[in-house]
Order: structure tokens, then C-alpha cells, then sequence
């Protein structure tokens, strides 16, 4: 039973509000439109703030995967010099010392492998997101920009209409 009174407060609480801002909106809709062109603004500061903060994450993680993408190389092109040593070598002691080396680096970028995949999937998604974000914040933008122009052309018409209005009284 408390639980049905309580909801029934939240139900009148949330209808009086609504009441009160329909109230306001028809006393002064230049005020009211101002507001939400605010609130508009306010999204889109912080839709731009996720923007830069999803751009440093994707450049982290691009930095990353360019790391580790490098060490990989590295080690590989190692692993190749080792390769050309290895067939140009004929004293046996030596052999031996580059195939233990050549065995310990292909170990190496077996190991890598998994790290490197995840690495640029880390990037892909960080890219994915930040566009993702980038979108919504030009769609936002563009949406205000077209509310301050719908808002402008509004006020104009009504100007206009208010002279006309006055022209025709003097007549």
C-alpha cells in the first residue's frame, strides 16, 4: 500500500511539474526557447568533452599497437639476419650458438602474436568509438545550428507579421 501511495506522489509530483513548465513556456517562449537552446549547448560541450577524451584514448591506443607492431618487426628482421647467418655459417660451434638464438626469437614473436591482435583490436575500437562519438557531436552541432537558425527565422516572421498587422490597423 505504501508503495501504490508513493508512486501516486511521483505520478502527481512529475504531472505538477510538467503543468508548471507548460506554465512558463506559454508566459514567456522566448525565455523558454532560450533555455533549451542552452541545454542544447550544454549536451554539446559535453558530447565534445567525450570527443577529446575518446581521441587521447584511441591515440594511446594507436601508440600502442604501433609498438608493439614495431617490436614485432624488429624482432623479425632479426630473425632473418639471424636466418642468412645461419645458412652462410659453416663452423658447427657457431651454428649451433645462431640456431639457439633464431629458436629464442621465433619463440618471442610466437608469444607477441595474441599481444599484437589484441593490441590493434584495443585501436580498431577505440577508432570505432571515437568516430562514433565525432558523428554525434557534428549531428548535435548541427542540430543547434539549425534550431538558432529556425529560432532567428521565427522571430523575423513575427516581426513581420506584427508590422503587417500595424499597417493594416492604420488603414
Amino acid at each position: 500500500m505504501f508503495a501504490f501511495i508513493r508512486n501516486l506522489v511521483g505520478v502527481k509530483t512529475d504531472q505538477a511539474v510538467q503543468s508548471a513548465v507548460e506554465a512558463l513556456v506559454r508566459w514567456d517562449p522566448k525565455s523558454a526557447t532560450e533555455a533549451e537552446l542552452r541545454t542544447m549547448e550544454e549536451h554539446l560541450d559535453r558530447l565534445g568533452l567525450q570527443v577529446a577524451e575518446a581521441r587521447a584514448a584511441y591515440e594511446k591506443e594507436r601508440k600502442e599497437a604501433d609498438a608493439i607492431r614495431a617490436l614485432s618487426r624488429q624482432r623479425m628482421a632479426a630473425a632473418e639476419h639471424l636466418q642468412r647467418q645461419l645458412e652462410g655459417e659453416q663452423d658447427q660451434g657457431k651454428r649451433a650458438q645462431i640456431e639457439k638464438s633464431l629458436e629464442t626469437l621465433v619463440a618471442m614473436l610466437e608469444q607477441m602474436a595474441p599481444d599484437i591482435d589484441r593490441e590493434e583490436q584495443d585501436e580498431r575500437d577505440a577508432q570505432e568509438f571515437m568516430e562514433t562519438l565525432q558523428a554525434t557531436y557534428q549531428e548535435a552541432g548541427q542540430k543547434l545550428k539549425s534550431a538558432r537558425s529556425e529560432l532567428s527565422r521565427a522571430e523575423r516572421d513575427l516581426g513581420r507579421a506584427a508590422q503587417q498587422r500595424e499597417a493594416a490597423e492604420r488603414r
